[in-house]
C-alpha cells in the first residue's frame, strides 16, 4: 500500500428542499441528484447520500411530513441508481424542537430523551417501509450531535452499522467530545470547507481562510484534504498531525446548478496524488481506515 491517506465523500441532508430555506434562488432539484450521479458513474464510486425522512414522508406517518413534490421520482431515481447512490440516514426532521439537534440539544447542551429519539426512528423506519426501502446501514446524526449509549443503541436495533460523524465540536460556546460507540462502527470524518448553503458552486469562487490570503474554491477546499501543510493544518484543523479520517462531509445543495467542473477539479486533484487513494464506496473505506490507523 504506497498511499497514506484515503478520500471519500458523505453527502448530508439529503432531502432538503433549499440549500438555504426559503431562498428561491437556492432550491433543489432533481438535478441535483443527477449531478452526483454524474460524478460517481464518472469515478465508477458509489456515494452516500444521507437523507432526513420528513421530507419522504408522502402520507405524513409522522405528523411531521414536508414531503417533496417531486419524492416519486427521487426515489425511483434512487432505486434505479443503487449501483451508484447508497442512501444513509440523516434523522426524521433534522431539529428537535426548535434546537440544533434531533438526537442531542448543541444549543443549550441538553439531552433528547430516549423515548422521542426511539420515537423519531421508529417513525422514519415506518417512511422507509412505506417505499419499500431498506433503513439504511450508514448513520450520519444531524449537527453531528449524538448521545452515546442511547442514540446508537437504538439505531444499532434497525440495522445501522456505521455511525459517521466529528470526535470534537464546537457549537454556541460548548464543546462536545464524542468517544465512540459499544453499538456501532465509529468512523470520524472531517469538512471540505464548504457549508450547507455553499450552491452552485464553480472554481472560481474565492474563499478566505483566517490569516491566510484569498484563494480560487478549488484550491480552498483542496486545503482541507489531509495530508495538510503544518501551517495550514494548525489553522484549519487545530492539530499538529495529519491523522488519516473515513470520509470528508459535502452538503446536497454543494451539487445544485452547474457545480460539475468544479466537482471534477477536486476528484483529480486526489487522483494525481500518490499519497491519497479515492475510496469506490463505503465499504472500501471503512476497510482501508481500518488498515491505516492500524498502522498508525
Amino acid at each position: 500500500m504506497f498511499f497514506k491517506y484515503l478520500f471519500f465523500i458523505i453527502v448530508d441532508d439529503g432531502g432538503f428542499d433549499y440549500a438555504i430555506e426559503g431562498e428561491k434562488e437556492s432550491k433543489l432539484s432533481m438535478e441535483t441528484y443527477h449531478n452526483i450521479l454524474k460524478l460517481a458513474m464518472e469515478y465508477d464510486m458509489r456515494i452516500p447520500i444521507c437523507f432526513t425522512m420528513k421530507y419522504f414522508d408522502k402520507e405524513n406517518i409522522s405528523s411531521l411530513g414536508k414531503h417533496l413534490g417531486y419524492v416519486d421520482e427521487l426515489v425511483r431515481f434512487l432505486k434505479n441508481n443503487r449501483k451508484y447512490i447508497e442512501i444513509g440516514y440523516h434523522g426524521l426532521t433534522h431539529e428537535y424542537d426548535d434546537h440544533a439537534g434531533e438526537f442531542f440539544c448543541l444549543d443549550t447542551g441538553n439531552r433528547v430523551s430516549e423515548k422521542i429519539q426511539r420515537d423519531h426512528i421508529e417513525k422514519s423506519k415506518q417512511i422507509f417501509d412505506y417505499w419499500g426501502l431498506k433503513f439504511p446501514e450508514i448513520f450520519v446524526p444531524p449537527y453531528h450531535a449524538w448521545e452515546e449509549g442511547v442514540t446508537d443503541k437504538i439505531l444499532s436495533e434497525y440495522g445501522v452499522k456505521y455511525l459517521i460523524s466529528y470526535r470534537n465540536i464546537r457549537y454556541s460556546g460548548y464543546r462536545y467530545k464524542w468517544e465512540g460507540s459499544r453499538y456501532l462502527e465509529f468512523l470520524p470524518r472531517r469538512s471540505l470547507g464548504l457549508n450547507g448553503a455553499d450552491y452552485d458552486v464553480h472554481p472560481d469562487m474565492i474563499r478566505k481562510i483566517k490569516l491566510f490570503p484569498e484563494k480560487k474554491l478549488v484550491d480552498f477546499v483542496t486545503c482541507h484534504i489531509i495530508p495538510q501543510r503544518f501551517l495550514t493544518r494548525i489553522r484549519i484543523a487545530k492539530s499538529f498531525f495529519n491523522k488519516p479520517v473515513h470520509s470528508y462531509m459535502t452538503h446536497i445543495g454543494n451539487f445544485s446548478g452547474q457545480p460539475m467542473d468544479f466537482w471534477y477539479k477536486i476528484f483529480d486533484f486526489v487522483i494525481n496524488r500518490k499519497d491519497l487513494r479515492l475510496c469506490k464506496s463505503n465499504e472500501e473505506a471503512v476497510c482501508l481506515y481500518k488498515e491505516l490507523t492500524a498502522k498508525s
